[in-house]
């Protein structure tokens, strides 16, 4: 999609009775199986450990409507990391990204495309100092949490497993 909107738009929108979009987003957070039944060619797609990762742009007001009411309470609000970067004034620039680092980006990208897919989940273990790092934060974390409530709340059950997540 060129926008978020579009994403969130099009839940259900192919759909004559309640959508299971959402619900498969929800498990898709944790790589959970997902079922898509399609009555029409008797087909059915089943992915044992869905996961998907959603980058994107959408205006505030917007998103602060597809995230309302029965999205905030379902829990999908709380699986997005939301971040607005500074406004600055746009300007003309004759800059131009050096070459080196493009050529460091594209072998970055490049070895991030040629990992394999597993199908299954692979186990990764701590070294100590790393454990002893997230007991630290999970520790702080769960300080924090008790300060929080509602909408927020939710979102903050989710911070430990982005915080594993970014450290993979």
């Amino acid at each position: 999609r060129d926008e978020l909107s579009g994403l969130f738009g099009s839940f259900g929108q192919y759909k004559a009775k309640a959508s299971p979009d959402v619900a498969n987003y929800l498990s898709m957070f944790n790589a959970q199986e997902v079922v898509n039944d399609r009555k029409v060619n008797n087909f059915v797609r089943y992915v044992p450990h869905a996961a998907v990762s959603i980058t994107g742009s959408i205006q505030p007001d917007i998103l602060r409507k597809a995230l309302a009411g029965e999205n905030t309470e379902n829990g999908l609000a709380a699986r997005f990391l939301i971040c607005e970067p500074p406004i600055k004034p746009k300007c003309w620039s004759d800059d131009e990204v050096e070459p080196l680092l493009l050529k460091s980006m594209e072998i970055l990208f490049q070895g991030l495309f040629e990992i394999p897919c597993n199908s299954k989940p692979m186990k990764c273990y701590f070294s100590k100092s790393a454990r002893a790092r997230f007991v630290q934060f999970v520790n702080q974390h769960g300080i924090e949490t008790t300060n929080v409530k509602g909408a927020i709340a939710a979102a903050y059950s989710k911070l430990e497993a982005y915080c594993l997540r970014f450290a993979l």
